[in-house]
């Protein structure tokens, strides 16, 4: 973990070409400050540690000079020039740990939105509006299709960027309560692979909102049991199980009662 702060003399260097401007160069765990000897140059630097993205540097041996490059968002760069390659070095540690330890709470960020979309606590009427959306809009299922079945965004995230959608739908949705294509529906018959008994189904999920949306008990197993006792893949596999195996008793049924 990074600790207390780090100064030493350096140049910056606004390009690769130019010379670089002499001064000095102050590292804390939050930003690095850059210093120049003449006190009217305009190259001041005050920049938070947190914009920067990367860092990159010449080694020892390669006939460059002892070059550390700090690279923002935006990928514009802050290059900085030591007077030997110690100096570099102690620099170019610091500058990795306080990297590595601004990254831990975005990875765990991104971690938690990785969850399945699902732990929304969502209404029924939310579904719908969702599905209906997607149904009749071709773009938005494109799009839906992209960043989510992907896994770029998250449900959550997805529709959080298109609220002003689903809020002009309320007024409608609450009008007339929206009704599902039996086509989606027959999109989830089963598959088989013509050598062995694995049974596959085609599951998406505009299938899953409109199965929670026409079966609440559906839903609140899921929120009851995924992730904490179950992974999603298992759950599903558990219900088409049951809706096969019933599916199949319905149907010897009713050819014993043509017999």
């Amino acid at each position: 973990m990074a600790t207390g702060q780090v100064i030493m003399r350096a140049k910056y260097k606004p390009t690769v070409k130019e010379p670089g401007i002499p001064g000095v160069l102050k590292m804390t765990e939050e930003r690095f400050v850059f210093m120049p000897n003449n006190p009217k140059s305009p190259s001041k630097l005050d920049v938070e540690f947190r914009l920067i993205k990367s860092h990159k540097f010449t080694r020892e041996g390669s006939g460059k000079p002892p070059w550390l490059n700090l690279t923002n968002d935006q990928n514009v760069s802050c290059i900085f020039e030591f007077d030997k390659f110690s100096d570099r070095e102690v620099c170019r540690e610091f500058v990795g740990k306080v990297l590595a330890k601004s990254a831990e709470p975005s990875k765990a960020s991104s971690e938690r939105s990785a969850v399945t979309p699902n732990d929304e606590q969502l209404s029924t009427a939310e579904m719908e509006r969702r599905i209906k959306l997607l149904r009749e809009d071709s773009e938005l299922q494109k799009l839906h299709k992209q960043f989510v079945i992907s896994g770029v965004l998250t449900e959550a995230e997805f529709w959080a960027t298109r609220k002003k959608l689903l809020d002009g739908d309320t007024s409608r949705t609450s009008k007339q309560r929206v009704g599902f294509k039996s086509a989606m529906i027959s999109d989830i018959k089963p598959s088989t692979d013509g050598r062995t008994n694995r049974i596959t189904f085609n599951l998406t999920p505009e299938i899953i909102h409109q199965i929670f949306a026409e079966k609440p008990a559906v839903h609140q197993a899921f929120l009851n049991f995924v992730p904490g006792k179950m992974t999603e893949k298992d759950f599903w596999t558990k219900y088409f199980r049951a809706e096969y195996l019933n599916s199949t008793k319905n149907t010897i049924a009713a050819a014993c009662r043509g017999c």
